[in-house]
């Protein structure tokens, strides 16, 4: 036989005439002797299964010698082509694993090599899920059918990463029902916190498509909390979990969940690490903008003294650590909590009661007041009052009146306010 003839037009029908055994020696002396003609290999590989020249026995050995040359040109050049078909074959040849006797060595090999060569989908930046899905769907039925309904009885704790990775794919492919059925099905301890997270995700997914309901949120919030460790350990999960409790939390009105779960990461989490949980801490604290606001204006500061008072235990928190946040963002958040309390503490004035906890902070912080955003001057300007500086206070207060008349909004009245009760005392 010519090797060299061998993608010429017309050769591959010349092929059929050739008994199966001697075409698979010729490919695999070609795969491994030469190469760098290795398309050829893949001809007699193609047209031994087309043709069904092999027999059952050596379709296997076939499939396996081919799966080889194709994820090496995946593994190099990242094909859409090259992935597909090497997983497909793997595929192949775990389904013929299972049916015949188990061989837990070989399935293991090759539930390794499918996730590596599926790896190189994602990272090649392919978006359609369903090639993946569908064909990974035979094998995760087989697995099924041989483990008797329960998805990991098949080949134990070593299917797990390929139902996690199904389940990944169906979550991307927005199939969330199925998807968590799988998640909560992973029970080893490599990916089960990361299973049980996504299983909230997708429920979250649902419950927000289908509108927001408190009980479902409820649910949601508690099994979040489980999977924060809440110890010097913090992690990537535990960012993704305290991330989505604050997109629940705020939908549903439940700030106190929230604040309760970041105030005691916040102490347990080490420095390194804590610039993620920061960032979140600052984000809701500048959110809380509005309900602030509205307790000031309406005389409410006080009722609401355990709310005023978490926050600024939060942001004392995220103020203090060196974690890699953005120190003056969480400086900010903090000097913001002072100024929204203390604005509403105007009373306090004419009742000759001095803001204690504010003028402490001023006194031992100065140089945080002289910076020139509207938080930092008008807590210099409130600190100045309960100081019994009067005269520099109300200098102040109209430098923010000035500054903000033009849009007419919160800050503009505040000052007035501060201005006409600095007139009378």
């Amino acid at each position: 036989m010519s090797l060299n003839k061998i993608n010429e037009s017309g050769w591959p029908e010349l092929l059929k005439s050739y008994d199966g055994n001697l075409l698979l020696e010729t490919a695999r002396f070609i795969q491994y002797s030469k190469p760098e003609e290795s398309s050829k290999a893949l001809v007699l590989y193609d047209t031994i299964l087309a043709d069904k020249l092999a027999g059952e026995d050596l379709d296997y050995e076939v499939y396996s010698l081919r799966s080889l040359l194709y994820q090496e040109r995946a593994e190099s050049d990242k094909s859409k082509d090259s992935i597909v078909q090497a997983s497909s074959d793997i595929v192949m040849l775990l389904l013929n694993d299972i049916s015949s006797a188990l061989q837990t060595a070989s399935v293991k090999l090759n539930i390794s090599r499918l996730l590596s060569v599926v790896s190189l989908y994602e990272q090649a930046g392919y978006d359609d899920n369903k090639v993946i899905i569908n064909i990974l769907d035979p094998l995760i039925a087989k697995l099924e059918a041989f483990g008797s309904g329960n998805v990991l009885l098949a080949v134990g704790n070593e299917a797990e990463s390929l139902f996690y990775i199904y389940a990944i794919y169906l979550e991307k492919d927005e199939n969330y029902s199925s998807a968590i059925k799988y998640f909560d099905a992973i029970e080893s301890d490599k990916y089960s916190r990361q299973a049980r997270f996504q299983a909230v995700l997708c429920r979250y997914r649902i419950v927000s498509a289908n509108g927001s309901h408190s009980g479902n949120h409820q649910v949601l919030i508690d099994q979040l909390k489980k999977i924060i460790t809440y110890t010097d350990g913090l992690d990537q999960i535990d960012i993704q979990a305290a991330e989505l409790l604050l997109a629940i939390a705020l939908e549903s009105g439940q700030d106190n969940v929230f604040m309760d779960s970041i105030s005691l990461i916040l102490e347990k989490v080490q420095s390194d690490t804590a610039g993620p949980f920061v960032g979140l801490a600052c984000s809701f604290i500048s959110r809380q903008t509005g309900k602030m606001q509205n307790c000031a204006v309406m005389g409410r500061v006080g009722d609401n003294s355990d709310y005023f008072g978490s926050l600024i235990s939060i942001a004392e928190k995220c103020a203090g650590s060196d974690g890699g946040a953005d120190n003056s963002v969480a400086l900010d958040a903090l000097l913001s909590v002072y100024s929204f309390k203390y604005s509403g503490s105007i009373g306090q004035l004419a009742e000759n009661v001095s803001g204690i906890e504010l003028l402490g902070y001023y006194k031992n912080n100065r140089e945080l007041f002289e910076q020139k955003s509207i938080i930092s001057v008008r807590l210099k300007a409130m600190a100045l009052a309960f100081e019994g500086q009067y005269l520099e206070s109300r200098k102040i207060w109209q430098q923010v009146r000035n500054t903000t008349k033009a849009d007419g909004g919160y800050y503009y009245w505040e000052a007035r306010f501060w201005g006409i009760l600095l007139l009378i005392c």
